[in-house]
């Protein structure tokens, strides 16, 4: 890949996105203009989250550096649900809730090559964006996606095999989210 221009660029790795997410079953819908300080929203059985597409090819050090802002501001727990962080070289995905990624700094540093990273469980992290919006597609009780739902890369649980879940993910009607403590609580 060798377009020079940055925002060229940022429309392709958006391109990329939108293939990626297809491929694991998700509708892509782009909402018109760009005045949203996300890129996407991807649907799942009638349930949707906001994402914010990134793209890096600077590396420095082992790191790859990811502008949080849009415009001249921070991005916050309201701007999106998910980052999905691309980093061109390595043809590698971050799937990162809003609330790892919006910390009140302006860059982001992923270090692909270090697995003790705080932003490693969300390396390839596609089925975040399932579980989220849509725990369980048969019994799909959730209208939208929260950012309060969304839990710190702590309450990443990665069991045998590689693949990962996030902890506490189910939420049916009968359950409310809190946000001064960010989990679910049941209601009956």
């Amino acid at each position: 890949m060798n377009i020079k221009h940055p925002k060229q660029r940022g429309e392709w790795a958006e391109m990329r996105f939108m293939a990626r997410a297809a491929e694991h079953g998700l509708v892509v819908t782009k909402p018109w203009g760009e005045s949203t300080h996300y890129d996407f929203a991807v649907e799942r059985h009638g349930h949707f989250l906001r994402i914010q597409v990134k793209s890096s090819m600077s590396r420095k050090n082992k790191n790859y550096a990811f502008m949080l802002r849009g415009g001249r501001t921070l991005y916050t727990l309201d701007d999106f649900d998910f980052m999905a962080a691309y980093i061109i070289p390595l043809d590698l995905w971050y799937i990162i809730p809003v609330a790892a990624a919006t910390t009140g700094i302006r860059r982001l540093y992923l270090s692909p090559e270090y697995p003790k990273s705080i932003y490693h469980p969300y390396r390839e992290a596609w089925d975040l964006l399932l579980e989220k919006c849509c725990p369980r597609a048969s019994s799909c009780e959730l209208t939208t996606c929260h950012p309060e739902a969304v839990e710190s890369p702590a309450s990443r649980v990665t069991p045998n095999e590689g693949s990962m879940h996030f902890a506490g993910s189910t939420t049916t009607a009968n359950k409310s989210i809190d946000p001064s403590s960010r989990k679910i609580r049941s209601s009956g």
